[in-house]
Protein backbone atom coordinates (compact mmCIF):
# COMPACT_ATOMS: atom_id res chain seq x y z
CA UNK A 1 0.00 0.00 0.00
CA UNK A 2 0.96 3.69 -0.04
CA UNK A 3 3.30 5.24 2.49
CA UNK A 4 1.94 6.65 5.72
CA UNK A 5 1.28 10.40 5.28
CA UNK A 6 2.65 11.06 8.79
CA UNK A 7 5.93 9.26 8.15
CA UNK A 8 6.84 7.94 4.71
CA UNK A 9 9.01 5.21 6.26
CA UNK A 10 6.01 3.59 7.94
CA UNK A 11 3.09 1.38 6.90
CA UNK A 12 -0.29 3.03 6.35
CA UNK A 13 -2.32 -0.07 7.26
CA UNK A 14 -4.04 -2.97 5.52
CA UNK A 15 -5.51 -3.63 2.12
CA UNK A 16 -7.75 -0.52 2.20
CA UNK A 17 -4.83 1.77 3.02
CA UNK A 18 -5.14 3.48 -0.37
CA UNK A 19 -8.60 4.68 0.62
CA UNK A 20 -7.37 5.76 4.06
CA UNK A 21 -4.43 7.74 2.68
CA UNK A 22 -6.63 9.38 0.02
CA UNK A 23 -8.89 10.66 2.81
CA UNK A 24 -6.03 11.57 5.16
CA UNK A 25 -4.30 13.67 2.50
CA UNK A 26 -7.48 15.53 1.53
CA UNK A 27 -7.84 13.98 -1.93
CA UNK A 28 -11.39 12.80 -1.15
CA UNK A 29 -13.75 13.27 1.83
CA UNK A 30 -14.96 9.65 1.78
CA UNK A 31 -13.66 6.39 0.28
CA UNK A 32 -14.78 2.76 0.38
CA UNK A 33 -12.89 -0.06 2.05
CA UNK A 34 -13.29 -3.77 2.73
CA UNK A 35 -12.52 -5.39 6.06
CA UNK A 36 -11.76 -9.10 6.54
CA UNK A 37 -9.20 -8.68 9.29
CA UNK A 38 -9.29 -4.99 10.10
CA UNK A 39 -8.57 -3.62 6.63
CA UNK A 40 -10.83 -0.60 7.20
CA UNK A 41 -10.11 0.06 10.85
CA UNK A 42 -6.32 -0.54 10.82
CA UNK A 43 -5.60 1.87 7.92
CA UNK A 44 -7.97 4.40 9.49
CA UNK A 45 -6.11 4.20 12.80
CA UNK A 46 -2.62 4.45 11.30
CA UNK A 47 -3.59 7.15 8.80
CA UNK A 48 -5.54 9.34 11.24
CA UNK A 49 -8.99 8.96 9.68
CA UNK A 50 -12.38 7.54 10.68
CA UNK A 51 -13.14 4.00 9.53
CA UNK A 52 -16.59 2.40 9.83
CA UNK A 53 -16.70 -1.37 9.25
CA UNK A 54 -20.41 -2.16 9.28
CA UNK A 55 -21.95 -5.48 10.27
CA UNK A 56 -22.14 -8.45 7.94
CA UNK A 57 -24.34 -7.76 4.88
CA UNK A 58 -25.31 -4.25 5.98
CA UNK A 59 -23.82 -3.18 2.63
CA UNK A 60 -24.16 -6.27 0.41
CA UNK A 61 -21.49 -6.39 -2.28
CA UNK A 62 -21.61 -10.04 -3.32
CA UNK A 63 -22.85 -10.97 -6.78
CA UNK A 64 -22.32 -13.75 -9.29
CA UNK A 65 -18.79 -12.48 -9.96
CA UNK A 66 -17.78 -11.91 -6.33
CA UNK A 67 -17.41 -14.74 -3.85
CA UNK A 68 -19.12 -14.55 -0.49
CA UNK A 69 -16.43 -14.32 2.16
CA UNK A 70 -17.53 -15.23 5.71
CA UNK A 71 -15.23 -12.64 7.31
CA UNK A 72 -15.44 -9.60 5.03
CA UNK A 73 -17.64 -6.54 5.23
CA UNK A 74 -17.42 -3.14 3.56
CA UNK A 75 -17.69 0.41 4.83
CA UNK A 76 -16.57 4.03 4.48
CA UNK A 77 -13.32 5.67 5.47
CA UNK A 78 -13.98 9.34 6.09
CA UNK A 79 -12.48 12.59 7.30
CA UNK A 80 -14.86 12.68 10.28
CA UNK A 81 -17.68 10.72 11.87
CA UNK A 82 -20.40 12.87 10.33
CA UNK A 83 -19.13 12.12 6.82
CA UNK A 84 -19.01 8.42 7.70
CA UNK A 85 -22.63 8.65 8.89
CA UNK A 86 -23.72 10.28 5.63
CA UNK A 87 -22.03 7.49 3.67
CA UNK A 88 -23.62 4.88 5.95
CA UNK A 89 -27.11 6.22 5.27
CA UNK A 90 -26.47 6.36 1.53
CA UNK A 91 -24.81 2.97 1.06
CA UNK A 92 -27.46 1.18 3.10
CA UNK A 93 -30.45 2.55 1.20
CA UNK A 94 -33.51 0.30 0.74
CA UNK A 95 -32.83 -0.48 -2.93
CA UNK A 96 -30.01 -2.75 -1.83
CA UNK A 97 -32.33 -4.63 0.51
CA UNK A 98 -35.53 -5.04 -1.50
CA UNK A 99 -34.20 -5.36 -5.05
CA UNK A 100 -33.73 -2.93 -7.93
CA UNK A 101 -36.07 -4.51 -10.47
CA UNK A 102 -33.23 -6.43 -12.06
CA UNK A 103 -33.20 -9.30 -9.61
CA UNK A 104 -30.70 -7.85 -7.12
CA UNK A 105 -32.07 -8.66 -3.68
CA UNK A 106 -30.33 -8.40 -0.33
CA UNK A 107 -29.34 -11.94 0.74
CA UNK A 108 -31.09 -11.51 4.08
CA UNK A 109 -34.38 -10.72 2.32
CA UNK A 110 -34.58 -14.25 0.96
CA UNK A 111 -33.13 -15.78 4.11
CA UNK A 112 -35.80 -14.32 6.38
CA UNK A 113 -38.89 -14.86 4.25
CA UNK A 114 -38.92 -11.60 2.34
CA UNK A 115 -38.12 -9.36 5.30
CA UNK A 116 -34.84 -7.56 4.75
CA UNK A 117 -32.54 -6.11 7.39
CA UNK A 118 -33.57 -3.01 9.35
CA UNK A 119 -32.99 0.20 7.37
CA UNK A 120 -29.96 2.31 8.21
CA UNK A 121 -30.67 5.01 10.76
CA UNK A 122 -28.95 7.28 13.25
CA UNK A 123 -29.21 7.03 17.02
CA UNK A 124 -31.71 9.34 18.80
CA UNK A 125 -28.72 10.94 20.54
CA UNK A 126 -27.39 12.12 17.20
CA UNK A 127 -27.09 15.85 16.57
CA UNK A 128 -28.19 16.47 12.99
CA UNK A 129 -26.47 18.79 10.56
CA UNK A 130 -28.55 21.90 11.25
CA UNK A 131 -27.64 21.74 14.92
CA UNK A 132 -30.99 20.72 16.42
CA UNK A 133 -30.93 17.86 18.88
CA UNK A 134 -32.92 14.67 18.46
CA UNK A 135 -32.07 13.05 21.76
CA UNK A 136 -35.28 13.37 23.77
CA UNK A 137 -36.26 10.27 25.69
CA UNK A 138 -39.91 9.30 25.60
CA UNK A 139 -41.74 9.17 28.92
CA UNK A 140 -40.22 12.25 30.48
CA UNK A 141 -42.04 13.72 33.46
CA UNK A 142 -43.35 17.31 33.28
CA UNK A 143 -41.61 17.85 29.97
CA UNK A 144 -38.21 16.82 31.31
CA UNK A 145 -36.32 14.55 28.92
CA UNK A 146 -33.06 13.17 30.23
CA UNK A 147 -30.50 10.99 28.53
CA UNK A 148 -29.75 7.65 30.07
CA UNK A 149 -25.99 7.07 30.37
CA UNK A 150 -24.54 4.83 27.68
CA UNK A 151 -23.10 1.64 29.15
CA UNK A 152 -19.56 1.31 27.80
CA UNK A 153 -18.12 -2.17 28.19
CA UNK A 154 -14.40 -2.70 28.78
CA UNK A 155 -12.59 -6.03 29.20
CA UNK A 156 -9.70 -4.75 31.30
CA UNK A 157 -7.38 -7.74 30.87
CA UNK A 158 -7.85 -7.60 27.12
CA UNK A 159 -7.19 -3.88 26.66
CA UNK A 160 -4.26 -3.58 29.07
CA UNK A 161 -2.08 -5.76 26.83
CA UNK A 162 1.34 -4.35 25.84
CA UNK A 163 2.91 -5.78 22.67
CA UNK A 164 6.34 -7.26 23.26
CA UNK A 165 7.93 -6.06 20.03
CA UNK A 166 8.34 -7.05 16.40
CA UNK A 167 10.99 -7.61 13.80
CA UNK A 168 11.98 -5.14 11.13
CA UNK A 169 13.49 -2.65 13.55
CA UNK A 170 10.22 -2.00 15.36
CA UNK A 171 10.15 -1.87 19.15
CA UNK A 172 6.71 -1.46 20.65
CA UNK A 173 7.16 -0.27 24.21
CA UNK A 174 5.30 3.06 24.06
CA UNK A 175 2.39 3.22 26.50
CA UNK A 176 0.74 6.05 24.54
CA UNK A 177 -1.98 3.77 23.15
CA UNK A 178 -3.10 2.53 26.55
CA UNK A 179 -2.80 5.94 28.25
CA UNK A 180 -4.89 7.58 25.54
CA UNK A 181 -7.47 4.82 25.78
CA UNK A 182 -7.79 5.38 29.53
CA UNK A 183 -8.05 9.12 28.90
CA UNK A 184 -10.94 8.45 26.51
CA UNK A 185 -12.79 6.37 29.10
CA UNK A 186 -12.30 9.06 31.74
CA UNK A 187 -13.63 11.74 29.38
CA UNK A 188 -16.73 9.72 28.46
CA UNK A 189 -17.60 8.89 32.06
CA UNK A 190 -17.04 12.35 33.54
CA UNK A 191 -18.74 14.68 31.06
CA UNK A 192 -22.41 15.38 31.69
CA UNK A 193 -25.26 14.74 29.31
CA UNK A 194 -27.16 17.82 28.16
CA UNK A 195 -30.88 18.11 28.85
CA UNK A 196 -32.73 19.42 25.82
CA UNK A 197 -36.13 20.22 27.34
CA UNK A 198 -35.88 20.67 31.06
CA UNK A 199 -38.35 22.62 33.16
CA UNK A 200 -35.71 25.25 33.90
CA UNK A 201 -35.04 25.95 30.23
CA UNK A 202 -32.27 23.43 29.67
CA UNK A 203 -28.70 23.12 30.82
CA UNK A 204 -26.27 20.55 32.08
CA UNK A 205 -27.56 17.62 34.08
CA UNK A 206 -25.68 15.60 36.64
CA UNK A 207 -26.19 12.48 34.56
CA UNK A 208 -22.88 11.36 32.99
CA UNK A 209 -22.75 10.67 29.28
CA UNK A 210 -21.55 7.11 29.94
CA UNK A 211 -20.94 4.59 32.69
CA UNK A 212 -18.14 2.05 32.67
CA UNK A 213 -19.12 -1.63 32.79
CA UNK A 214 -16.36 -4.19 33.18
CA UNK A 215 -16.96 -7.55 31.53
CA UNK A 216 -15.01 -10.70 30.76
CA UNK A 217 -15.02 -13.08 27.82
CA UNK A 218 -13.89 -16.74 27.87
CA UNK A 219 -11.51 -18.42 25.41
CA UNK A 220 -10.31 -15.26 23.70
CA UNK A 221 -7.19 -16.91 22.27
CA UNK A 222 -9.21 -19.69 20.67
CA UNK A 223 -11.64 -17.16 19.21
CA UNK A 224 -8.78 -15.11 17.72
CA UNK A 225 -7.22 -18.26 16.27
CA UNK A 226 -10.55 -19.28 14.78
CA UNK A 227 -10.81 -15.94 12.98
CA UNK A 228 -7.28 -16.37 11.61
CA UNK A 229 -8.12 -19.85 10.29
CA UNK A 230 -11.40 -18.78 8.70
CA UNK A 231 -10.09 -15.61 7.03
CA UNK A 232 -6.94 -17.35 5.74
CA UNK A 233 -8.94 -20.21 4.22
CA UNK A 234 -11.47 -17.82 2.72
CA UNK A 235 -8.93 -15.61 0.97
CA UNK A 236 -6.91 -18.59 -0.25
CA UNK A 237 -10.03 -20.16 -1.75
CA UNK A 238 -11.30 -16.90 -3.24
CA UNK A 239 -8.05 -16.00 -4.98
CA UNK A 240 -7.60 -19.53 -6.26
CA UNK A 241 -11.15 -19.60 -7.64
CA UNK A 242 -10.73 -16.22 -9.29
CA UNK A 243 -7.63 -17.67 -10.96
CA UNK A 244 -5.04 -15.11 -9.99
CA UNK A 245 -2.21 -16.28 -12.19
CA UNK A 246 0.38 -15.16 -9.67
CA UNK A 247 -0.88 -17.72 -7.18
CA UNK A 248 0.12 -20.68 -9.35
CA UNK A 249 2.30 -19.29 -12.13
CA UNK A 250 5.26 -16.96 -11.55
CA UNK A 251 6.21 -17.09 -15.25
CA UNK A 252 4.77 -13.80 -16.43
CA UNK A 253 6.27 -10.54 -17.64
CA UNK A 254 3.49 -8.42 -16.20
CA UNK A 255 4.15 -7.58 -12.51
CA UNK A 256 0.45 -6.80 -12.04
CA UNK A 257 -0.34 -10.47 -12.67
CA UNK A 258 1.74 -11.70 -9.74
CA UNK A 259 1.32 -11.56 -6.00
CA UNK A 260 4.17 -10.41 -3.82
CA UNK A 261 6.02 -13.42 -2.39
CA UNK A 262 4.99 -12.61 1.18
CA UNK A 263 1.32 -12.39 0.15
CA UNK A 264 1.54 -15.61 -1.83
CA UNK A 265 3.16 -17.34 1.14
CA UNK A 266 0.35 -16.25 3.45
CA UNK A 267 -2.29 -17.47 1.01
CA UNK A 268 -0.62 -20.82 0.57
CA UNK A 269 -0.89 -21.39 4.31
CA UNK A 270 -4.64 -21.56 3.80
CA UNK A 271 -4.23 -24.47 1.41
CA UNK A 272 -2.79 -26.56 4.22
CA UNK A 273 -5.55 -25.97 6.75
CA UNK A 274 -7.67 -29.10 6.91
CA UNK A 275 -11.43 -29.30 6.66
CA UNK A 276 -11.55 -30.59 10.24
CA UNK A 277 -9.62 -27.56 11.48
CA UNK A 278 -11.89 -25.20 9.55
CA UNK A 279 -15.00 -26.92 10.92
CA UNK A 280 -13.63 -26.60 14.46
CA UNK A 281 -13.06 -22.88 13.87
CA UNK A 282 -16.65 -22.51 12.65
CA UNK A 283 -17.95 -24.21 15.79
CA UNK A 284 -15.95 -21.83 17.97
CA UNK A 285 -17.42 -19.01 15.90
CA UNK A 286 -20.93 -20.12 16.88
CA UNK A 287 -19.85 -20.18 20.52
CA UNK A 288 -18.35 -16.69 20.16
CA UNK A 289 -21.52 -15.33 18.58
CA UNK A 290 -23.57 -16.34 21.62
CA UNK A 291 -20.99 -15.01 24.10
CA UNK A 292 -20.54 -11.56 22.52
CA UNK A 293 -24.24 -11.16 21.85
CA UNK A 294 -24.97 -11.88 25.51
CA UNK A 295 -22.64 -9.05 26.55
CA UNK A 296 -23.94 -6.52 24.01
CA UNK A 297 -27.61 -7.38 24.31
CA UNK A 298 -27.78 -7.71 28.09
CA UNK A 299 -24.90 -5.90 29.80
CA UNK A 300 -23.54 -3.01 27.71
CA UNK A 301 -24.53 -0.74 24.82
CA UNK A 302 -21.10 -0.59 23.17
CA UNK A 303 -17.61 -1.98 23.75
CA UNK A 304 -14.58 0.29 23.75
CA UNK A 305 -11.02 -0.78 22.89
CA UNK A 306 -7.90 0.72 21.37
CA UNK A 307 -8.10 0.17 17.62
CA UNK A 308 -4.56 -1.23 17.62
CA UNK A 309 -2.07 -1.93 20.40
CA UNK A 310 0.62 0.02 18.53
CA UNK A 311 1.03 3.01 16.22
CA UNK A 312 2.18 2.72 12.60
CA UNK A 313 5.20 0.46 12.16
CA UNK A 314 8.36 1.08 10.17
CA UNK A 315 8.47 -0.76 6.86
CA UNK A 316 11.34 -3.28 6.67
CA UNK A 317 13.84 -2.75 3.87
CA UNK A 318 12.69 -4.36 0.63
CA UNK A 319 9.08 -4.80 1.74
CA UNK A 320 7.88 -2.59 -1.12
CA UNK A 321 9.15 -5.21 -3.58
CA UNK A 322 8.77 -8.57 -1.88
CA UNK A 323 6.08 -7.75 0.68
CA UNK A 324 6.19 -8.46 4.39
CA UNK A 325 4.89 -11.44 6.34
CA UNK A 326 4.99 -11.79 10.12
CA UNK A 327 2.30 -14.03 11.57
CA UNK A 328 3.09 -13.13 15.18
CA UNK A 329 2.87 -9.43 14.40
CA UNK A 330 -0.42 -10.01 12.55
CA UNK A 331 -1.94 -11.57 15.65
CA UNK A 332 -0.80 -8.61 17.75
CA UNK A 333 -2.18 -6.09 15.28
CA UNK A 334 -5.59 -7.81 15.21
CA UNK A 335 -5.85 -8.14 18.99
CA UNK A 336 -8.89 -5.82 19.16
CA UNK A 337 -9.97 -6.23 15.55
CA UNK A 338 -11.06 -9.84 15.12
CA UNK A 339 -14.51 -9.76 16.88
CA UNK A 340 -15.69 -7.53 14.07
CA UNK A 341 -14.77 -10.18 11.51
CA UNK A 342 -15.25 -13.44 13.37
CA UNK A 343 -18.89 -12.71 14.22
CA UNK A 344 -19.59 -9.56 12.21
CA UNK A 345 -19.88 -6.90 14.91
CA UNK A 346 -19.98 -3.35 13.51
CA UNK A 347 -17.01 -1.22 14.58
CA UNK A 348 -15.71 2.29 14.07
CA UNK A 349 -12.16 3.59 14.48
CA UNK A 350 -11.94 7.19 15.68
CA UNK A 351 -8.72 9.27 15.93
CA UNK A 352 -8.03 10.61 19.43
CA UNK A 353 -4.54 12.09 19.43
CA UNK A 354 -0.88 11.47 18.65
CA UNK A 355 2.01 9.65 20.25
CA UNK A 356 5.46 11.08 21.00
CA UNK A 357 6.46 10.69 17.34
CA UNK A 358 3.41 12.54 16.03
CA UNK A 359 1.74 9.35 14.80
CA UNK A 360 -2.06 9.02 15.04
CA UNK A 361 -3.73 7.22 17.96
CA UNK A 362 -7.20 5.70 17.65
CA UNK A 363 -9.92 4.00 19.68
CA UNK A 364 -12.51 1.51 18.46
CA UNK A 365 -16.22 1.30 19.30
CA UNK A 366 -17.91 -2.09 18.76
CA UNK A 367 -21.67 -2.58 18.88
CA UNK A 368 -24.41 -5.15 18.30
CA UNK A 369 -25.39 -6.35 14.84
CA UNK A 370 -27.54 -3.79 12.94
CA UNK A 371 -26.70 -1.14 15.59
CA UNK A 372 -24.15 0.86 13.62
CA UNK A 373 -26.00 3.95 14.82
CA UNK A 374 -24.67 3.28 18.34
CA UNK A 375 -21.08 3.14 17.05
CA UNK A 376 -21.59 6.39 15.16
CA UNK A 377 -23.21 8.19 18.10
CA UNK A 378 -20.48 7.27 20.58
CA UNK A 379 -17.78 7.78 17.94
CA UNK A 380 -19.02 11.31 17.28
CA UNK A 381 -18.98 12.12 20.99
CA UNK A 382 -15.40 10.88 21.22
CA UNK A 383 -14.45 12.88 18.15
CA UNK A 384 -15.83 16.09 19.66
CA UNK A 385 -13.83 15.53 22.86
CA UNK A 386 -10.51 15.09 21.08
CA UNK A 387 -10.89 17.27 18.00
CA UNK A 388 -8.09 19.60 19.11
CA UNK A 389 -5.71 16.70 19.79
CA UNK A 390 -6.27 14.89 16.52
CA UNK A 391 -3.22 14.33 14.32
CA UNK A 392 -2.89 16.51 11.24
CA UNK A 393 -0.85 15.39 8.21
CA UNK A 394 2.21 17.47 7.33
CA UNK A 395 1.20 20.34 5.01
CA UNK A 396 3.34 18.96 2.19
CA UNK A 397 1.17 15.83 2.11
CA UNK A 398 -2.25 17.47 2.37
CA UNK A 399 -4.35 18.82 -0.49
CA UNK A 400 -7.22 21.20 0.18
CA UNK A 401 -9.52 20.67 -2.80
CA UNK A 402 -11.62 23.71 -1.82
CA UNK A 403 -8.76 26.13 -2.32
Amino acid sequence: GPSNPYDLKRFSGGSSSGSAVAVATGMVPVAIGYDGGGSIRIPAAWSGTVGLAVGFSRFPFQNKNVNINPSVKSGPLAANVEDAAEAFLLLGQPFSRQGDGGGAVHPYTALYGGVGPPPPHLHPRWLNINGSEENKVEGGVNGVHRRQPIRIGVFQEWVSHRPTGTGGGNTILDDAVYKTFQKTIQALTTISATDTNTDDGGGESSTPYATLVNFTMPHMSLQALSHAIIVTCSFSFSLLKENFRGLNNRETDDPSDTLQPATEFQLRIGHHITATELLSAMRIRSFAMAQWRNVLAEKVDVILTPTLPMTALVRPNGSDKIGFSDTSLGFQMMRYIWPGNLIGLPGIAVPVGVDSKGLPLSVQVLCLHWHEADCLAVGREIEKMFVDERAKPPPEFFVDLLE
